[in-house]
């Protein structure tokens, strides 16, 4: 457990833009052309394994208990920042995520076509955050203890709330 730390509150930064919205656009969509990221025509699962997605987290697959397989919610538009620091001896990182999530073009077809609401339509919100610090054992030399919290608020996924509380010791 190496000494970084820096005269600066803050020393590391990160902002990530994601979309996935357009794909082919939307007039090839709804004339049958358009793309369907991540799902695939042969592989029904599409990029999941185990119903897990195997790309982006911030995409979707269909739900465990559906009868259909592969991403049910491909369109996205997604901001992510990270922020981290010293403060004395206390090192600490918060990360947000915030999406809108509009479903795959394919699937709002089938809804109109059907006569049906779309579940993507207007556009579902997600916000995860997760803020986490460490501070060396005051009495134990390469011990540190971390604590982290985290939560997953929004209308595209069940709310939950995660805690961690770990020790941490480095063998020479």
């Amino acid at each position: 457990m190496t000494d970084t730390r820096s005269r600066w509150w803050v020393d590391r930064l990160l902002y990530e833009y994601v979309f996935t919205k357009s794909q082919n656009g939307e007039e090839a969509a709804f004339n049958g052309n358009g793309s369907n990221y991540f799902n695939h025509s042969i592989y029904k699962s599409g990029w999941t394994l185990y119903g897990r997605m195997a790309a982006s987290p911030l995409l979707t697959p269909f739900s465990q208990g559906s009868s259909r397989v592969g991403i049910a919610n491909n369109r996205v538009v997604g901001h992510h920042v990270g922020i981290g620091g010293n403060i004395g001896s206390l090192d600490y990182r918060t990360l947000v995520t915030c999406t809108r999530n509009f479903g795959t073009f394919r699937d709002r077809r089938r809804a109109e076509n059907r006569g049906v609401d779309y579940r993507f339509d207007p556009p579902l919100e997600q916000t995860s955050v997760l803020v986490e610090a460490r501070v060396p054992w005051p009495s134990v030399p390469r011990l540190e203890i971390k604590g982290a919290a985290g939560i997953d608020t929004g209308e595209l996924r069940e709310d939950t709330i995660g805690l961690e509380l770990s020790l941490a010791y480095q063998f020479r």
